[in-house]
């Protein structure tokens, strides 16, 4: 969601949730205190063992988690989907294409990633700014999408515009998104018989 000047890296805990206080101080003062940034080709730090590839297990365990979350087997989804240049084809799009959902598409011009975000406007991919969506109206009119998606570039947040009666993509706050979802899993597990109404009333407040 950075501007092209503000891109880095992003750096985890050990347990793979983000980094907290007192540690991000303790790195920012060791960031501070460095009197030169040692340089390494990235081959060789991997042949040292000093950077370790994630490989395809991980994804794919990624995969099988998120999708036994599914409470649904309806899969039509007349959509269009952006990963705002970042790394969402590999997360976002490849759960919904393994899923099986049919009608959405991934728009092209948003597809490479690109960290100088050259078809986003502003050179800003926060999809919590409407103004990202912009580039995907012509299209998505043309091809009759009733909803349009948009992750960030580290695909950690998804937003979301839907057609609304008076034939306008309206962009949903992340509220109310939010709110949608978890309305949606109370009453499909509900029926299902696994919440009751006294856990609806409490999961939802």
């Amino acid at each position: 969601h950075n501007p092209p000047e503000d891109n880095g890296f992003k750096a985890y805990w050990h347990t793979g949730g983000q980094v907290l206080a007192p540690h991000d101080k303790a790195i920012i003062a060791c960031v501070e205190a460095a009197e030169e940034i040692p340089e390494i080709e990235l081959q060789t730090a991997i042949d040292e063992g000093r950077i370790e590839i994630v490989g395809d297990a991980v994804d794919q365990a990624f995969y099988d988690a998120v999708l036994a979350l599914s409470l649904s087997e309806a899969r039509t989804l007349p959509a269009l989907y952006s990963p705002l240049h970042g790394v969402g084809e590999r997360c976002c799009w490849a759960i919904l294409t393994r899923a099986g959902f049919q009608g959405i598409e991934i728009f092209e011009p948003h597809r490479a990633p690109d960290g100088a975000f050259p078809n986003v406007p502003g050179h800003k991919p926060n999809p919590e700014q409407p103004k990202v969506f912009e580039p995907m109206f012509e299209q998505a009119r043309q091809q009759g999408k009733e909803l349009l998606l948009a992750s960030d570039p580290d695909a950690d947040r998804l937003s979301v515009c839907v057609l609304n009666p008076a034939g306008e993509y309206q962009h949903l706050t992340g509220n109310q998104v939010g709110s949608l979802i978890a309305d949606y899993i109370a009453r499909k597990r509900a029926a299902r018989g696994d919440l009751t109404p006294e856990h609806y009333m409490v999961e939802t407040l």
